[in-house]
């Protein structure tokens, strides 16, 4: 018997930054996992890790997809394939550099139920998606596209 995955009134997220010199940072969560980051290499930064930039669009992408999983789950759906990709567009104005755009892509395959059901689901993880919700829309626009394909 499967259990359906409980949902908790409120949640914490807590990093921490530690400068290893360089214009290069090791990111620490609670739990101990770590990733490393660095600026734009057009600011000094190095080419080998990832900026806060890609950070924010795979938050972005990041929290669609999982919720998009997670709705997935509740509806006993399950996928056979599952890509997105995210870009962003940056403009520089006299108060430095905007996000004007994010563009994602999400391709999806599955044999198991119908197109409809699968968007659905996408259109309400894009609904739900936390990270969406704290993005002045009125600055930064979020485009989302679809390919849902059935096997």
């Amino acid at each position: 018997m499967k259990v359906k995955p409980s949902v908790k009134e409120e949640l914490e997220y807590v990093v921490e930054f530690k400068y290893d010199g360089d214009m290069v940072f090791t990111v620490t969560d609670n739990k101990g996992a770590q990733v490393t980051v660095t600026s734009d290499p057009l600011f000094g930064g190095l080419e080998e890790y990832l900026c806060p930039d890609e950070l924010f669009v795979a938050s972005i992408v990041g929290c669609i997809v999982f919720t998009f999983l997670f709705i997935l789950r509740r509806m006993h759906v399950k996928v056979e394939d599952l890509r997105a990709r995210g870009r962003s567009r940056l403009r520089l104005s006299r108060f430095g550099y905007i996000i004007e755009e994010v563009n994602i892509e999400i391709e999806v395959s599955s044999g198991e139920c119908s197109k409809n059901r699968i968007i659905e689901a996408l259109r309400l993880a894009e609904k739900y998606c936390h990270v969406t919700k704290c993005i002045d829309r009125s600055v930064t626009k979020i485009n989302i596209s679809y390919n849902v394909r059935e096997l």
